[in-house]
């Protein structure tokens, strides 16, 4: 569901933290995670777009208390947390 959203609003997407190592590791979520994590580009997609699109499909959009992410819950109450990667520089 959550990556069809992704698809069918043309936002870049990839797994990442638990969700990443439960599919590389053992082929399939973790049954203890909560949450699937999704990463995203921060310069393609404006958060409020993301809340928005989310909240239109049915979920409920969190307060999280950290800056470059979004959380959600769904109504299997399974978690989504968005993730906002920026490029740096190496100097």
């Amino acid at each position: 569901m959550q990556s069809l959203v992704f698809k069918e609003n043309h936002i870049n997407y990839w797994l990442c933290h638990g969700a990443l190592l439960g599919i590389i590791r053992e082929n399939r979520l973790l049954s203890w995670d909560n949450d699937i994590d999704f990463g995203v580009w921060a310069d393609e997609v404006d958060k409020a777009i993301v809340i928005k699109i989310f909240t239109q499909n049915g979920f409920l959009h969190k307060l999280s208390p950290q800056h470059d992410s979004l959380e959600f819950v769904s109504n299997s109450n399974k978690n989504v947390d968005i993730n906002f990667y920026k490029l740096t520089k190496r100097e």
